[in-house]
């Protein structure tokens, strides 16, 4: 039996090291968990021994840790014997409220290797998630912390998000104001007469960008217009100046189709053996 349960472990313990989990402790977190604080030690005179108690864990069903304890411990009954039937009726919830006492405790060396474990375990699973789920998860933690603060904290955030996201888009009056990487891109046009509040113009120059640009000129296009914004502007211009190989690159860059962006015949030229 010991054998079968030692191999058990080790494939356990390979198959959770194949998924990118860490089931070990390193020498530094354990060194660390062990100069934590004890808290009170048994030579407190106020130390109880409660392991015979009745307990249960309400931690996670996923995280296994146990840093949380409910204990019950049984109280004596208050009313006489001879009382009892001439008593009215109780609720279940109100007999449990009076003769039962629930203790919550919290071990300090638990809870530090919770914290540890949650760091290690929390990583690996977040690079095991798609994009898109933890994009999900962020927002839907987003959402529960916004609703556990006042008010007047949350209209403050939504301020200070504002200001910090008008802050990031630059003045452009025209293209050129860019920098230099992106009017390399403008050979074919004057870039002091691209306005860039004149939507023709603005979706030339993001075009280029979008088709030849640098990473230096793309991440300042990041910085002036959002992903939504460049998506739509390229929608709604239906790829107009690109042939079918930077059509294609666009409906993969923004996640467009072919309804989007339409097939447009490809009139490249192409060899031809000789006969």
């Amino acid at each position: 039996m010991s054998s079968m349960r030692s191999d058990l472990q080790r494939i356990a313990h390979r198959a959770m090291l194949d998924r990118g989990l860490l089931p070990d402790f390193s020498a530094a977190e354990i060194a660390e968990a062990q100069h934590l604080d004890p808290g009170i030690g048994p030579a407190d005179p106020e130390t109880r021994d409660l392991r015979g108690l009745l307990w249960a864990s309400i931690d996670n069903d996923d995280s296994r840790d146990l840093d949380q304890l409910t204990v019950v411990n049984g109280t004596r009954r208050n009313q006489q014997s001879e009382n009892r039937d001439r008593a009215p009726r109780k609720s279940t919830h109100a007999y449990l409220s009076e003769h039962v006492r629930i203790c919550r405790i919290k071990n300090a060396h638990a809870v530090a290797l919770g914290h540890l474990g949650g760091r290690k375990g929390g990583l690996a699973r977040a690079r095991s998630l798609s994009r898109r789920r933890r994009s999900e998860i962020a927002s839907l933690a987003g959402t529960a912390r916004a609703k556990a603060l006042p008010a007047t904290k949350r209209q403050e955030l939504a301020r200070r998000a504002a200001l910090a996201r008008w802050a990031r888009r630059s003045a452009i009056l025209t293209a050129q104001d860019a920098p230099e990487s992106v009017r390399r891109l403008l050979k074919t046009y004057d870039p002091a007469a691209l306005a860039w509040n004149k939507p023709d113009d603005r979706y030339a120059v993001v075009r280029e960008i979008l088709v030849r640009g640098s990473d230096e000129a793309k991440g300042w296009l990041r910085g002036v217009l959002g992903p939504r914004q460049v998506r739509e502007l390229v929608r709604d211009y239906r790829g107009a100046g690109c042939t079918e190989p930077e059509r294609q690159k666009l409906r993969d860059d923004l996640g467009l189709t072919s309804e989007d962006l339409p097939v447009r015949p490809y009139l490249g030229f192409q060899w031809r053996r000789p006969e």
